[in-house]
């Protein structure tokens, strides 16, 4: 008969306990020195446990901020408390290979006879990226909408003025002609100035209708080809070469 208080399966069955742990969970010493580490704790860090135990937890931690966590964790050895999982905190931790990846950190302290024990439970999560891409896809939807007021509201109609002037021409004064054409230039001028800020802000050609006119070298051959075509019969042909 087992003596009261001991328990033969209590190691063995924390041990079981902790390597069956959905989160990557490590024991760390006063030192900050990893002690123990579950496989989950190896696998999200992509470290042996040979290549953990006995190393400061800061290898775990990108280079900018470590010195600043182990102030951090000295902090913490003064003044041990359990933290949550989930703490509201922009935690990143690092890959063995240096590729840094979110994470959130629950911290429990033990006090031992041998010191001070910090249980830390590790979990990636994606809540950045989730909230990355939804900003990006908010950003898309602005610029998309950006770009097709500017081709509708700015581009077409300055455009059909470009192929109105060009429809006077013909009976204009060599005078007129002249005015005429640097009218046309400036408003040539104009939209591809328009278009070059539309795409430097890297908004996606698609949004630009192609059966919409914009301007461009190829455009004004297709402009002089057919000087009475009427602009939403004008085919856009990128100057990067090639046809959409």
């Amino acid at each position: 008969m087992a003596p009261a208080g001991h328990d033969p399966l209590g190691e063995h069955f924390a041990a079981v306990v902790l390597e069956l742990a959905p989160d990557g969970i490590a024991v760390i010493d006063e030192a900050g020195r990893i002690l123990h580490a579950n496989g989950r704790f190896e696998y999200l860090f992509d470290y042996t446990r040979d290549e953990l135990l006995g190393h400061p937890v800061e290898l775990l931690i990108p280079e900018p901020v470590r010195a600043a966590h182990r102030a951090h964790r000295a902090d913490f050895g003064r003044a041990p408390a359990t933290r949550p999982m989930g703490a509201g905190l922009d935690l990143w931790a690092q890959h063995a290979d240096g590729t840094e990846f979110a994470v959130e950190v629950a911290l429990s302290p033990v006090s031992t006879g041998n010191g001070l024990r910090t249980i830390m439970a590790v979990r990636p999560t994606t809540r950045r990226a989730d909230e990355q891409a939804a900003s990006d896809r908010a950003v898309s939807a602005d610029e998309d909408r950006i770009a097709s007021q500017l081709n509708d509201r700015v581009i077409r109609p300055v455009f059909a003025a470009s192929l109105g002037l060009h429809h006077v021409l013909a009976s204009a004064t060599d005078d007129q002609a002249a005015h005429l054409h640097a009218a046309i230039d400036e408003l040539d001028e104009a939209i591809r100035e328009i278009r070059a800020i539309v795409f430097d802000r890297q908004v996606r050609p698609s949004v630009i209708d192609v059966r919409r006119p914009t301007a461009g070298p190829d455009l004004d051959r297709e402009r002089h080809r057919s000087p009475h075509a009427s602009p939403s019969a004008v085919t856009l042909h990128r100057s990067a070469g090639g046809s959409t």
